[in-house]
């Protein structure tokens, strides 16, 4: 389940605020219930940039264990990054993106395709044509 509440000031400024939540089970429950949450904080200038707080947390064992390490992590662990955008005339934008984020399957406008987990700084350059 989740809510999506977004607003236009009377100045053209969008903000917006996200939060989903989900209880999961694999098959023959091995490993247990798992729970994920999902928070994001934005806020869009009208000229074309904006900023984006978000928050994901998790209690999935496959999330919770980093297999570069030896020892078998348990409990729970939060993704935190900040994303900041800009939008370039018609035809570019940038994306710049600072923290950590979860591996896994994304889906846009019914096209899927695997995102590698990633820590660090990664900006992105966008064309349209």
């Amino acid at each position: 389940g989740g809510i999506t509440l977004e607003t236009t000031a009377w100045t053209d400024h969008s903000l917006g605020f996200e939060f989903q939540m989900q209880r999961a089970k694999r098959i023959f429950g091995i490993p247990p219930d798992f729970w994920d949450t999902y928070g994001q904080v934005s806020w869009q200038h009208p000229k074309g940039f904006g900023a984006a707080l978000v928050v994901d947390h998790t209690t999935d064992p496959f999330e919770v264990d980093r297999p570069e390490t030896r020892a078998i992590e348990t409990g729970k662990r939060t993704f935190w990054s900040l994303n900041l955008n800009a939008r370039f005339g018609t035809q570019y934008d940038a994306v710049l993106f600072a923290g950590e984020r979860r591996g896994g399957t994304a889906c846009t406008s019914g096209i899927c395709y695997q995102v590698l987990p990633f820590k660090g700084l990664e900006m992105r350059i966008n064309t349209y044509f």
